[in-house]
């Protein structure tokens, strides 16, 4: 185990309440034992997280721990607080009797308590989900109704009251903790407070897991919301809610990944949108203005004399917000059939242009 709480949170010394809780909400998330199955260091990886965030959580906890592992004096007066957090949590202990993780203070001997560590069931979970819009609403902007679907982690399912396994599958005894349903301490003993990681306190493990719950023995949690898509958004690009997941304590996030169907006239290029722009023989030769319809309304175009088939000619100002260009894809339109008096006119072109 880590003992330097700060680095199994990834924070620093002077991390806010707010920075530590959501070090500890992302950590959470990513070394869950149910998002990592069968892998043991996420399992211990998850303890650790508990640990240091139930210390670092709590200005007295933290202030004895900073302390203990000399991360501040008894005579730092630049510690915001300090004396102030070490008298609350002198008070504290002589009122219980009992000390915070065993630490000795004013030369008393330390007495352990058990303590109970943040539960995982309380956690609310980040759901994912995906959304598409299409290609003008990408540019503009928009709202979208969503579905959320998660699972609850206080309420047991319904289909199989909480036991997470299939109605009469089945169980086996559960291998983390031998049937005991309590996890360890770091110690190593069982603790009196803190349910199993794998099992979560049954003692035992389905062998058919529930379909409705998939085996997390919680209720499902349904909600709909509107969300609001940000103008210029890309495809894939993620969106995160915070307090839009589970419910929780503390609750979990919304991840939106927003896809953005295909369109048959427009692409982009970072902030620049591509379309294609068919012209005129005498347009390409002999240059102009030309107006077509763009995602915005109509817009107005010059063409350069001898502009070329695929030459791509610039519009400033119609892109994506401020920054963006329209990037007109140049497409010149030929006659099909040509009359004899034509196809002489022709000729006498294709003479004076020396083609």
């Amino acid at each position: 185990m880590n003992n330097n709480f700060y680095e199994v949170l990834g924070i620093d010394k002077t991390a806010s309440h707010d920075d530590i809780k959501k070090a500890f909400k992302k950590l959470a998330h990513q070394h869950h034992p149910d998002r990592n199955p069968g892998d043991s260091s996420a399992e211990v990886k998850f303890k650790d997280i508990n640990e240091a965030y139930y210390t670092l959580s709590d200005d007295v906890k933290k202030a004895s721990y900073d302390l203990r592992m000399g991360f501040v004096s008894h005579s730092n007066s630049s510690q915001p607080d300090f004396v102030r957090i070490m008298e609350e949590f002198e008070r504290k202990r002589t009122s219980t009797n009992t000390y915070t993780h065993g630490i000795p203070w004013r030369g008393r001997g330390p007495v352990s308590t058990p303590q109970e560590e943040p539960s995982s069931e309380n956690i609310g979970e980040d759901i994912e989900i995906e959304t598409e819009i299409t290609f003008n609403e990408s540019i503009n902007g928009c709202k979208k109704l969503i579905k959320i679907r998660g699972n609850i982690g206080s309420a047991p399912c319904s289909g199989c009251n909480g036991s997470g396994g299939q109605p009469g599958a089945r169980t086996v005894t559960c291998s983390s903790c031998a049937g005991h349903g309590k996890g360890f301490n770091l110690n190593g003993a069982f603790s009196q407070t803190r349910k199993c990681l794998v099992c979560r306190g049954r003692g035992s493990i389905p062998l058919v897991t529930c379909k409705m719950c998939s085996g997390r023995g919680v209720g499902i949690y349904e909600k709909e919301i509107n969300i609001k898509i940000p103008a210029g958004i890309e495809n894939n690009q993620q969106l995160r809610i915070i307090g839009m997941g589970s419910p929780g304590k503390p609750p979990g996030d919304l991840y939106v990944t927003v896809k953005i169907a295909e369109n048959n006239r427009y692409s982009r290029k970072g902030a620049d949108i591509y379309g294609s722009v068919e012209i005129s023989l005498k347009q390409a030769i002999s240059g102009g203005n030309t107006s077509f319809e763009g995602l915005g309304g109509s817009i107005n175009l010059f063409v350069p004399p001898g502009t070329q088939p695929g030459d791509e000619v610039r519009v400033p100002g119609f892109g994506v917000g401020t920054k963006g260009d329209f990037v007109a894809c140049i497409k010149v339109s030929l006659p099909k059939i040509v009359s004899p008096r034509g196809q002489k006119l022709l000729d006498e072109l294709y003479d004076e242009l020396k083609l």
